[in-house]
């Protein structure tokens, strides 16, 4: 195990924060004071932090990742297992645990979010694009995904993956209210598929719309 600390060579030392240009290492990291890395921290082992993560890049962690405080990267936050913050985790791209992203404040990411299971947030959960979970997404507050606030965030595989919102539904690529959808065009869906698309969707309709404003179980 490397340890990094106020006497671990190769860390400038500057008011008890550690500051260093990058983390390449083979083994599991264990830092015990707030470190700032200018490029990017990829450990094959587990990283575990008393104190707060900061990279101007990614993370990666070939096990877990744990900080007492927060936890934040400029690029991507990839763990093979688990993501854990007693604080807030926030990247400027996406965030991927192989197991479960646990938060005691909020979770943000520039991009997408995924977990092999569950994703729990103290606080709300930003997204600029998807948030998938192989279990269950639980938040105290909200949470915004496309730039859209909403209390209710389900994914479904269907025909289409499709992503249900308080006030939009997503169905592949196509963002839209349900009042939008619902007065659709035959014209002007096909405009964003094809036939067969049309078909399956004015067969489904009334499913689909049914999740405006309901919470999907």
């Amino acid at each position: 195990m490397v340890i990094i600390d106020r006497n671990y060579k190769g860390v400038v030392m500057e008011d008890g924060i550690g500051y260093i240009d990058q983390i390449d290492i083979q083994d599991d990291v264990k830092i015990t004071i707030p470190i700032v890395v200018k490029k990017h921290i990829e450990v094959k082992g587990s990283i575990e932090a008393g104190c707060w993560i900061k990279s101007g890049g990614s993370i990666k962690a070939g096990s877990w990742i744990e900080s007492g405080s927060s936890i934040k990267a400029g690029c991507w936050i990839k763990s093979d297992v688990w993501i854990e913050a007693g604080s807030w985790i926030e990247s400027g791209s996406w965030i991927k645990a192989g197991c479960c992203i646990k938060s005691g404040g909020s979770i943000k990411a520039g991009s997408w979010i995924e977990s092999g299971s569950s994703i729990e947030s103290g606080s709300w959960i930003e997204s600029g694009s998807s948030i998938e979970s192989g279990s269950s997404i639980r938040y105290k507050k909200d949470i915004k995904v496309f730039e859209i606030k909403t209390t209710n965030y389900k994914t479904i595989s269907d025909y289409y993956f499709i992503i249900v919102l308080d006030t939009h539904l997503k169905i592949g690529c196509e963002l839209h209210t349900y009042e939008e959808w619902r007065n659709f065009t035959d014209r002007e869906l096909l405009e964003m598929s094809d036939k067969e698309s049309v078909k399956w969707f004015r067969k489904n309709q009334n499913w689909l719309l049914s999740f405006e404003n309901k919470e999907v179980e």
